[in-house]
């Protein structure tokens, strides 16, 4: 079993030691041993007052010189000491995936596994948090919890809060003197992802029977809807599988400098090879969203990054041989679907043209990661066992977080194939129809590997235009998508973005299947 981690991040100054200092005299961990990795020393010094806890310190220099050894006497001391916790004091100076890197590394990912990363907020550091660009930044948007190191009166607590919201919108802030809600907070233990994908199957069944006690008396078949539902599911997660395979693959082993060097840096030629790229890549958010941001960087023009943005879930081949599997080996759903695809990526990034947005982009400097440890720094110069073992975690990650959002949108897929009437099928009520898809691909934040089942699903129901517009619309702007980009991209860019893509995408397929 792994031995979960704490981080405590925060700027210098800001009281991570006397945070620290203050947990571990508390009752809570008094008889707990626990292991405290130190990577910054400031003006305090752990008081090592319970027996139980056992500090090991490395410098800035250390990690930044051998992190391989540091992940070698991290790994011996958790050996060496039975723990039930393990606490890490962060350097406010390092970023988030080094410290990702780490735990993730071939020594640490089988003894200990990252559950919170607490940040200590301070009126010394808001102007750091705040500021764009700098690290503690990107530990804000990174913080399961902030601790708020200060005593506040209400009005300040609120825009506190507030501000710390706009860059991690759904993270949880406690009063560093409410040591209750902390120490609730400490020993509360989140679903992980192999939990939370048997827990959605498990209130599916549990849907499931509830359904077909109230559908029976009304004459209803609960057993057609299931079959509806494992017939989608069955048909969904081999491609799903594939999807996340090579999204895997591509993020461990083709770094995004060698996407740089592949762009070029005028207007047209670079929406070409946009386009060309989007055929290549695949759908995971962790990898287009990051390439995206590092085009931009480049100089790579914004009209062009944001098409490869937006097609690259579109039009590349997990895509294409999903919708021809789940079309019934219809060419004609492939290249429509890829042809939409290109015309909407092209049209979005060409208002973006009209609308120059360099500064507004290059604001901020990181974009959040996926913690499975899949990052280009990792594995620049790792051998190929290990960034093989890396693909293989992603892969996992990947999976079982992107499968229940499948499970939902199957079990959905079902009930409305079921009961929805022919309305949708008229002509006349196709906006309506590609309206109500478009919010139903927004929400359901499904895995464009495996959307064209979901979709054909529903074609009993739902004419082609609106199947399309789940097909098209659906990969390029969910909720996961607003999510990541809201981590580390301003709100303008991003309703901007949304707005843009909403409107072009309706236009473009009520236009094509008018």
């Amino acid at each position: 079993m792994k031995t979960p981690v704490i981080a405590v991040t925060g700027f210098l100054g800001c009281g991570k030691t006397s945070f620290i200092n203050k947990m571990m005299t508390d009752e809570m961990y008094k008889k707990s041993s626990i292991i405290l990795f130190t990577f910054e020393k400031g003006e305090k010094q752990i008081e090592n007052t319970n027996s139980t806890i056992h500090e090991i310190y490395f410098s800035k220099r250390e990690l930044e010189n051998d992190s391989e050894k540091v992940a070698k006497d991290m790994a011996r001391a958790i050996n060496n000491y039975i723990s039930s916790e393990i606490w890490i004091e962060w350097n406010c100076m390092e970023g988030l995936s080094t410290l990702y890197n780490l735990l993730t590394s071939k020594h640490l990912r089988k003894l200990c596994s990252l559950e919170k990363i607490l940040h200590i907020s301070s009126i010394n550091s808001i102007e750091g948090e705040l500021s764009a660009g700098s690290l503690t930044t990107e530990q804000v948007s990174e913080a399961s919890c902030i601790i708020l190191n200060d005593v506040l009166s209400p009005m300040q607590l609120k825009s506190r809060t507030k501000a710390i919201k706009n860059i991690n919108p759904g993270v949880k802030t406690i009063p560093a003197e409410n040591t209750e809600e902390i120490k609730r907070f400490l020993s509360y233990e989140p679903l992980n992802t192999i939990n939370t994908f048997i827990f959605a199957i498990l209130c599916t069944i549990v849907l499931y029977l509830i359904a077909k006690s109230l559908l029976e008396k009304f004459n209803f078949s609960a057993d057609m809807i299931l079959v509806s539902f494992l017939g989608t599911m069955l048909k969904a997660l081999p491609f799903l599988m594939l999807g996340v395979i090579i999204s895997a693959f591509i993020q461990v082993f083709i770094t995004t400098e060698l996407m740089e060097k592949i762009f070029p840096k005028k207007l047209i030629p670079s929406m070409a090879v946009a386009l060309l790229a989007g055929f290549f890549l695949p759908v995971c958010d962790c990898v287009s969203i990051p390439v995206f941001r590092t085009l931009v960087k480049k100089g790579v023009p914004i009209p062009a990054a944001v098409t490869f943005l937006l097609a690259s879930p579109v039009i590349n081949p997990i895509v294409m041989i999903s919708t021809y599997s789940a079309f019934n080996k219809s060419i004609e759903m492939v290249l429509t679907r890829i042809i939409l695809g290109i015309i909407v990526s092209v049209i979005v990034g060409l208002c973006f043209v009209l609308f120059p947005t360099e500064k507004m982009l290059l604001s901020n400097t990181f974009v959040p990661f996926c913690k499975c440890g899949c990052y280009d720094k990792s594995t620049s110069g790792s051998s190929f066992k290990d960034k093989f073992s890396l693909m293989i975690s992603h892969s996992q990650a990947e999976f079982f977080d992107v499968g229940r959002y499948l499970i939902i949108g199957a079990f959905i897929s079902s009930i409305l194939s079921y009961f929805t009437s022919d309305f949708f099928t008229s002509q006349s009520n196709l906006p309506i129809a590609i309206i109500l898809m478009m919010i139903m691909a927004f929400v359901l934040s499904l895995c464009s590997s495996s959307d064209a089942v979901i979709a054909k699903s529903l074609a009993s129901s739902f004419p082609q235009g609106a199947l399309m517009a789940f097909m098209v619309f659906g990969p390029m702007l969910d909720i996961k998508n607003i999510m990541m980009l809201n981590a580390g991209f301003p709100k303008r860019f991003i309703i901007r973005l949304a707005a843009i893509t909403t409107i072009v995408s309706f236009i473009v397929i009520l236009v094509a299947y008018v």
